[in-house]
């Protein structure tokens, strides 16, 4: 099926600028202006968009995509020693970003074990398989421990993290931790290439915001900093789906470090992720493939650019109805299902 699917994508894509399509905005799918990478669907959010309040939890933009987590855990061993507690109110839409924040944590606080209160948001759709993960944040306020994270989880053999930590924060740069899990071998010793430590430089980046990314396909990771790559593996890539997560925390842990004694934000500007899911990864998902069909088959209007996304000048939201003529769709089906069949040769 990989093979057949494969042979699909790229019979499409090499129709998708041959035939023009009437008004019509992204059904057939994504592609990666720099490195040219296609897929399928897309989670954007530009966060100047949506009205401020308090909590996003009831709002249909935030809800479409995001679930704000709520659960909590319970001190464990040496390593996660305080509890924490996600609160609903500590996610929030602020001055045009996203906000999730962790409180301050007192002193009398560690002493007496209360919880720190931090902020977790997941993807509702747990159908995320490859794609080009992008966000712009900045994280302030923290006077102690706190880790801000971008990731994609499936479980603890199949996870991609971008992490940085409040503690490493310097004058001149951002230390990004950059990690493809399992990072330890079978014996407990530390995979090579498997996590870097990059510093993000410049003149007090940490006040401002940066563009983090990471891009996913089936043979390899890449991770970015302000669109230049700086680490790349190929390290037991996963395979299956998961969840993107973003959050803020601080347990008392060698990793956090005592938690921030003053309120830390997490601020985040936009967020795009260009992704397959696992049927389109096959190249049979249906509704998928009836929406490109109905918009007129792959064109340079119905196969968006992400520069014209992230530009603002195309809204991966707006889906139009008028479709192009039947001769021209029946011509690119033809063509993809003769690069399907010449797979099998």
């Amino acid at each position: 099926m990989r093979l057949r699917s494969a042979s699909f994508r790229a019979a499409l894509l090499s129709l998708a600028f041959l035939f023009p399509a009437a008004n019509a905005e992204c059904e057939c799918g994504f592609k990666m202006n720099d490195t040219r990478d296609y897929f399928t669907h897309v989670i954007y959010n530009n966060f100047s968009a949506f009205t401020p309040t308090k909590t996003v939890s009831s709002n249909p933009d935030f809800y479409r995509h995001w679930v704000i987590q709520r659960w909590g855990i319970p001190p464990q061993n040496w390593a996660t020693p305080l509890p924490i507690d996600n609160q609903l109110d500590n996610v929030y839409i602020q001055d045009g970003n996203l906000v999730l924040k962790q409180e301050g944590y007192s002193k009398e606080a560690i002493l007496s074990g209360h919880n720190v209160s931090v902020a977790s948001i997941a993807s509702q759709s747990g159908d995320i398989i490859h794609g080009s993960f992008r966000i712009e944040l900045k994280m302030e306020g923290a006077t102690g421990g706190s880790v801000a994270g971008f990731f994609w989880y499936h479980d603890d053999q199949n996870e991609i993290d971008i992490e940085i930590l409040a503690k490493e924060f310097k004058p001149d740069s951002v230390l990004v931790h950059y990690t493809t899990h399992p990072a330890l071998d079978e014996s407990g010793v530390l995979v090579k290439n498997a996590t870097e430590v990059i510093p993000l430089r410049g003149d007090d980046p940490a006040s401002s915001f940066q563009a983090h990314r990471f891009d996913w396909t089936g043979e390899e990771l890449r991770f970015y900093q302000n669109s230049r790559l700086v680490h790349a593996n190929a390290l037991r890539v996963p395979q299956v789906p998961g969840y993107v997560y973003m959050n803020l925390w601080a347990d008392g842990g060698p990793w956090s470090g005592t938690p921030s004694t003053t309120d830390v934000f997490m601020s985040v500007k936009t967020i795009a992720i260009y992704h397959n899911t696992s049927a389109s990864e096959e190249g049979i998902d249906k509704a998928f493939n009836l929406r490109c069909e109905k918009a007129g088959g792959p064109s340079n209007i119905t196969v968006c650019l992400d520069t014209s996304i992230e530009s603002g000048n195309l809204d991966p939201s707006s889906v139009a109805s008028v479709i192009t003529p039947v001769q021209v769709w029946a011509v690119v089906l033809f063509w993809v299902t003769f690069g399907v069949a010449v797979s099998f040769v």
